[in-house]
């Protein structure tokens, strides 16, 4: 991993003036860098080899987007820089929560999705693939996740003493959603494969400066069923049932057929995601290499657990 030292070099050599650093997440550190009038930032390796994996598959699929429909949806990103382990990568803003409540960030999301479900299947051997059997992957990734439940108690001695009914409560919901499982495996089995993002969550939905949209980090890439990104993106927004459904009309393209015959699968999968992150949620917590999640993970670790 590059030192913050090695950094530190890189930007003087290269006359980049440090503006801020960005302390989220677990993959990159975050620098936000300027010169002259050019403002942009520098991700870098955080962390041991998976981290590096990650870091460096994000900055693939970023090259491998800006060459397709998915270039003004996607941050411009420059050539991978060897000696501090990164990338350069534009600019970007969160959106404010004004801008997060129009009409058009949400038809201009649907239409980034229904984008990026379109483009050619990247030749990149590092991308995740859950071809052929893309139902059975997925299902087998959640049962994997879901069965954490079952250990016993000293599996979970490193929840604290306030998690512990979180545990027990997440415990009780079990059989309810590994009977989803088997439906979800069926229903998906059709589905269209499509290149994922894999992580649409909130702090991922980002604007230039110039206030187009972009979708960001994409360490979580995957080929798989397109319905996947819609179902959780649902799982991490707070929308309610009209801005739900003005999404997924303009997700299907305003196809009624289309929207009826996803609209099921799309709700077990949210269903199931949520059970999911609350599972990971409890992981993370119990894990002693990770820290406590922060006030914003614990909020909708909370929010998950209350829409079970």
């Amino acid at each position: 991993m590059g030192s913050f030292k090695t950094v530190s070099d890189f930007l003087d050599a290269n006359t980049w003036q440090l503006i801020q650093y960005i302390d989220l997440g677990t993959t990159a550190h975050v620098f936000v860098i300027e010169r002259e009038s050019e403002k942009c930032v520098l991700k870098t390796q955080r962390g041991g080899a998976t981290v590096t994996c990650s870091l460096r598959l994000e900055h693939v699929i970023l090259q491998y987007l800006n060459e397709t429909d998915m270039a003004q949806y996607v941050p411009a990103v420059g050539e991978w820089i060897h000696e501090v382990d990164g990338f350069l990568m534009e600019h970007l803003r969160y959106p404010t929560p004004a801008e997060r409540e129009t009409y058009d960030l949400l038809h201009t999301l649907a239409v980034a999705l229904r984008t990026l479900h379109g483009v050619d299947l990247p030749p990149i051997k590092d991308v995740a693939d859950d071809r052929p059997l893309v139902s059975t992957a997925i299902n087998r990734r959640l049962q994997d996740t879901f069965g954490a439940v079952t250990e016993d108690d000293s599996f979970w001695a490193g929840l604290s003493s306030e998690d512990k009914p979180r545990l027990e409560y997440v415990r009780t919901k079990y059989e309810t959603y590994a009977q989803m499982l088997p439906v979800l495996k069926v229903s998906l089995a059709d589905t269209e494969c499509a290149l994922t993002h894999g992580d649409l969550s909130g702090d991922n939905l980002m604007m230039r400066q110039d206030g187009s949209f972009v979708l960001t980090d994409w360490g979580e890439t995957r080929i798989t069923s397109s319905l996947t990104d819609a179902a959780y993106l649902l799982t991490h927004t707070e929308w309610n049932e009209n801005k739900t459904q003005r999404f997924l009309r303009a997700y299907f393209n305003d196809d009624p057929d289309d929207l009826e015959e996803a609209l099921p699968v799309i709700e077990t999968l949210s269903c199931l995601y949520r059970y999911n992150s609350c599972v990971r949620s409890l992981l993370w917590l119990n894990s002693p290499e990770e820290d406590d999640l922060d006030s914003i993970g614990r909020a909708y670790f909370e929010r998950q657990l209350r829409a079970l």
